[in-house]
């Protein structure tokens, strides 16, 4: 969903090259293709390593970014973040990162228990507290919303070209979310807190991945989080009010949801019926929350 200056699928025989350099002991047992996401190609190593290889020039600043970032927060939370292993270029000139693998599953498709809702928050706090110095440039995530309203509409458009969706109510809610009060500081956050990159086992709060946009932003960004994870009204809201949240940073939030739910309405439609399914819902709770507060 980002670039598609898309760049040659590496040679696996050069990548176990690479892989044998840093597991002279263990060697190499298995490699299991998992995905290839939207920024990098992702493979399973042994049975407990993840190797990224990014897929574009732009996803090679967001693994850097993981380089860089991953070991400053390594130990700061009560779940599981990728443990920076290795990195290192391979024989065809590809950065390659090894990290620790987080078990469990994507909360995109095994969803978190409502009484979850304290550990997300505990992450967030724990997070936007910490040291944000030097944090990477992102221009996409952690900016004022009204620098994301081109590619908002942009979505919106293809969207509603396909299917009906509550146009005017998501205008409103987006023109207020906008219109809110920007943030007087700025937080260190994650940035791409999206289902995919939330980690679940039973219901339960395991891990977060997926780090390459960390910034130092509005921590709305992050808070969006909260609809895309919780189907009850009242669960939000006590999480919103655990976290602190006035009424500025839940509209600025709200916007990011409904941000992030235009795209995977987006996404979905061509290429994944369960970022569909997701969009559908995170769209759904933010219309009916902002009904609630008008």
């Amino acid at each position: 969903m980002r670039s598609n200056d898309t760049r040659a699928i590496p040679d696996l025989s050069n990548i176990e090259s690479w892989l044998a350099q840093y597991l002279p002991e263990e060697g190499i047992s298995t490699i299991e293709f998992i995905k290839s996401g939207f920024d990098n190609q992702n493979y399973l190593i042994n049975g407990k390593y993840l190797l990224r290889i990014p897929k574009t020039l732009n996803s090679e600043k967001l693994i850097r970014n993981e380089i860089q970032w991953l070991p400053r927060l390594s130990g700061k939370f009560d779940i599981a973040t990728p443990q920076l292993i290795r990195h290192g270029i391979s024989e065809e000139e590809k950065l390659c990162a090894l990290y620790s693998w987080t078990k469990g599953l994507s909360a995109m498709t095994s969803d978190l228990k409502q009484n979850e809702w304290p550990a997300l928050i505990e992450f967030l706090k724990t997070l936007h507290d910490s040291n944000k110095d030097g944090a990477p440039l992102n221009l996409n995530r952690g900016v004022p919303l009204k620098n994301k309203s081109e590619r908002f509409f942009k979505r919106f458009e293809s969207v509603t070209s396909k299917i009906e969706l509550a146009e005017d109510q998501i205008k409103e809610v987006w023109n207020e979310a906008v219109s809110a009060s920007l943030p007087s500081k700025k937080h260190l956050i994650h940035g791409d807190l999206h289902p995919d990159n939330v980690i679940t086992d039973n219901g339960r709060l395991v891990g977060i991945i997926d780090w390459g946009d960390i910034t130092s932003g509005d921590s709305s960004t992050d808070l969006a989080s909260i609809w895309m994870l919780f189907n009850d009204s009242h669960i939000r809201q006590l999480a919103l009010n655990s976290y602190g949240a006035d009424t500025s940073a839940t509209m600025r939030a709200m916007g990011w949801a409904l941000f992030f739910s235009i795209v995977f309405l987006d996404y979905g439609l061509d290429h994944d019926k369960n970022y569909f399914k997701r969009g559908s819902e995170i769209t759904s709770r933010v219309l009916s929350d902002f009904d609630s507060m008008i």
